[in-house]
């Protein structure tokens, strides 16, 4: 495969859910801007998912914190096209779109932030990569193996283990914005009999959009794969349940904007009413601001480097460039059925 070539796909089948029951409480509660599902439509146990074990307890983030200081992670240097292209491309981008100053007034204050199905915290890091000081609130991961990777690299103020079953606490009541990746597997294209939000693997995005509606954060940002499209008449009705905010969608692929790989996603950002520029007074005004953004990012995009060449050094093996193939004709796929392909 050439390196124009290389994709991302949406996700893998999980035949396990992810998580189930939410209890959000803490302080105002009774003044959420949330007007959606009741607490007892959620069921009533947790399951932590991970690729050895469905039975796994949740994970304990004391103890992944003590295996972090134990197992400490050795750091990997970067070479040159390496370092250009984590603290390069998102700068450039940011130039194509006249936002960097902007963004830059982020600089002088620690921006509070809470993520929730953080995974490999994403949103975090590409925040540090762009210069902005982040103030990390919180992370809610159910994921054993990504929570130990949150203890070795993160230090949030507060750890949840499960979105779905929680307590917020107060320093989660002043977080500037929150953001998401809630799991994407019942609405992966390789999910054609899923019963998207139905699935219990879908119950994180409700309790993440109540925990907006309670918070009132400033901003929020859900990220999740373009399969939701099968049903984003719904999400877009569960979302606009929050009725202090004006809504957005932004539907993006990265290799469109400069980056290595193609991952196409959808971006759903809400700003608090109060809170927006005057300029911002609808839905279709947000996003417009959105698409004029996007529209911004994408011109003059400089080819992306060739991922061969952004792959970490293997003391064990030499890495070499990948063998351009020929693109494959209708013979070579009528052979292929056969049994009898070739090079």
């Amino acid at each position: 495969m050439s390196s124009s070539e290389t994709t991302d796909p949406d996700a893998l089948e999980s035949s396990e859910s992810e998580t189930t029951s939410t209890d959000l409480e803490g302080p105002g509660t009774s003044g959420s801007g949330y007007s959606g599902s009741s607490d007892t439509e959620y069921s009533e146990y947790s399951v932590c998912f991970d690729s050895s074990s469905s039975d796994a307890a949740l994970p304990d983030w004391d103890e992944a914190c003590d295996r972090a200081r134990r197992d400490p992670v050795i750091s990997q240097r970067l070479n040159r096209a390496q370092r250009n292209y984590v603290s390069g491309w998102g700068n450039s981008m940011l130039c194509r779109t006249g936002m960097l100053g902007r963004v830059k007034k982020f600089l002088n204050y620690d921006f509070p932030v809470m993520s929730d199905c953080s995974g490999a915290e994403g949103g975090i890091l590409a925040l540090q990569a762009l210069g902005i000081k982040v103030d990390h609130i919180s992370s809610s991961e159910i994921n054993c193996i990504a929570t130990d990777f949150l203890a070795h690299n993160f230090r949030p103020r507060v750890f949840y283990p499960d979105v779905c079953n929680r307590k917020l606490q107060l320093e989660n009541y002043r977080s500037g914005a929150l953001i998401a990746g809630f799991p994407c597997q019942p609405f992966s294209v390789l999910r054609r009999d899923s019963d998207l939000l139905d699935e219990e693997a879908a119950k994180p995005f409700f309790a993440i959009v109540k925990t907006i509606g309670e918070l009132r954060v400033p901003i929020y940002i859900l990220e999740n794969v373009r399969g939701i499209k099968r049903c984003l008449g719904a999400v877009n009705e569960e979302l606009h349940k929050l009725r202090d905010y004006y809504h957005a969608i932004m539907e993006i692929d990265a290799k469109e904007i400069g980056d290595v790989v193609s991952r196409p996603r959808l971006y759903f950002i809400g700003v608090l009413r109060s809170v927006a520029a005057p300029e911002i007074s609808s839905n279709a005004k947000l996003q417009n601001a959105v698409n004029s953004i996007l529209t911004k990012a994408k011109r003059n995009c400089t080819p992306p480097t060739p991922w061969h060449k952004l792959l970490l050094d293997d003391s064990d093996a030499v890495q070499e460039p990948p063998i351009k193939r020929r693109r494959q004709t209708q013979l070579d796929l009528r052979y292929e059925k056969l049994g009898l392909a070739f090079d």
